[in-house]
């Protein structure tokens, strides 16, 4: 009985601890299963190719655990879903209550509360802006190292009060989480970012 690839996905976007609490939740025989699949993920993690790996572990399964194995995957998977959902209210909730603020911010009577937050955000993006053009000229100066130059980290702590005020508070809302096992769109920038500075 060969488990869904998604299923497998599953088992392993999860990892091994929540495997094993999934397991307890469900209880009985389950329970034992989930420790033996947690212990079958964490070896296939560091294979080239865990779900492959791990397809071929499961297949090795007698087929009453097989069986509770796909009972484990579904409460791996409601799991996930709820933590999900529990994530995106959050996120949901409080993007909200900030429009909120700024809702208020820009109704009060106060000129230097009106004023506040987007000047806040002009400056960030200002100093932002001179930051990388100062530190990008600066590599053409004779005699510049290798490691002159403006830092995509640096440059990001910078910008993010404008950032926030667009309501881009994170470079990973703008460019989302693939997989827990996918480089951050921080990472993904800066390699970018390097790999042009290395043309030039």
């Amino acid at each position: 009985m060969a488990l869904p690839a998604f299923a497998l996905q599953a088992l392993l976007a999860a990892g091994p601890s929540l495997i094993r609490g999934a397991g307890k939740l469900l209880g009985g025989r389950t329970d034992a299963v989930a420790d033996t699949v947690a212990e079958m993920v964490e070896g296939a993690q560091a294979a080239i190719d865990p779900q492959t790996a791990l397809a071929q572990e499961v297949r090795q399964l007698p087929l009453d655990q097989q069986v509770e194995l796909q009972a484990l995957a579904v409460e791996v998977q409601r799991i996930e879903a709820e933590r999900e959902h529990a994530r995106l209210s959050w996120d949901q909730a409080n993007y909200a209550e900030t429009q909120q603020s700024y809702r208020a911010e820009l109704a009060s009577v106060d000129a230097e509360v009106r004023r506040t937050r987007p000047q806040i955000a002009r400056r960030s993006f200002f100093a932002g802006t001179a930051y990388v053009l100062v530190m990008e000229l600066a590599r053409l100066l004779p005699g510049a190292g290798a490691d002159v130059g403006a830092d995509l980290m640096l440059a990001g702590v910078i910008y993010s009060p404008c950032f926030e005020y667009l309501g881009m508070r994170t470079l990973d809302k703008i460019f989302g989480k693939e997989n827990a096992g996918d480089r951050s769109a921080i990472n993904a920038l800066r390699d970018g970012f390097s790999a042009v500075r290395g043309r030039s």
